[in-house]
């Protein structure tokens, strides 16, 4: 309820607490617990000298707390509120239909595995089609649709298209950082499970 009244709607706080759970596993996942933790066993640290007696005692019910205290803190929660005032890329995102989030989750499969920003829009096209065939179990795309599916896109300016005369190929790039685009992508059960094989987000 705190983070509904603070941002504004129910949508945007379930995202919000997404994001902040995600925070707090990455947290426990490259450090053994959360930055809240990590700062309060620090001051635990300091007044050693004072409680070593205390302590001694609670070893065991202190190691049992750490081991199961994987919480999700104030902290978690501003550090996620601060990530979508930066940028309305998630609101946008999450109002996609279907097909336009499987299009940008081929992206940021592709740019993930390939440490890349743009990519040839073949090359996305061919993810895409897959998509529709192995996740919709649906007819591939008309080409003059997906031109359409495109054209959306850029007017939003989530992508970026070019063409290389020389090459006689076109790229695509794009413009909303892969780890905003997957959050938001995931709300949807369909592109959360194609996202899920990626080690990286």
């Amino acid at each position: 309820m705190a983070v509904a009244g603070v941002s504004g709607d129910c949508r945007t706080a379930l995202q919000i607490c997404r994001r902040a759970v995600e925070i707090a596993q990455a947290d426990i996942k490259e450090n053994g617990f959360t930055e809240n933790e990590k700062n309060t066993k620090r001051a635990k640290t300091g007044n050693n000298n004072n409680n070593r007696r205390r302590k001694r005692n609670n070893n065991k019910v202190n190691d049992a707390e750490d081991e199961t205290q994987e919480i999700v803190t104030l902290h978690h929660l501003k550090k996620a509120k601060d990530s979508f005032d930066q940028s309305n890329d998630v609101q946008i995102v999450s109002t996609l239909s279907i097909y336009e989030k499987l299009f940008l989750t081929g992206i940021v499969m592709h740019n993930s595995r390939n440490n890349v920003f743009a990519g040839q829009s073949d090359i996305y096209r061919r993810k895409f089609d897959n998509f529709i065939d192995t996740r919709l179990g649906e007819q591939r795309m008309k080409s003059s649709h997906f031109r359409n599916l495109l054209d959306r896109l850029k007017e939003m300016g989530i992508i970026t298209i070019t063409f290389e005369k020389k090459e006689w190929i076109e790229y695509i790039k794009f413009n909303i950082p892969i780890e905003e685009a997957a959050h938001a992508l995931k709300e949807n059960d369909i592109c959360a499970n194609i996202i899920s094989t990626l080690q990286t987000i």
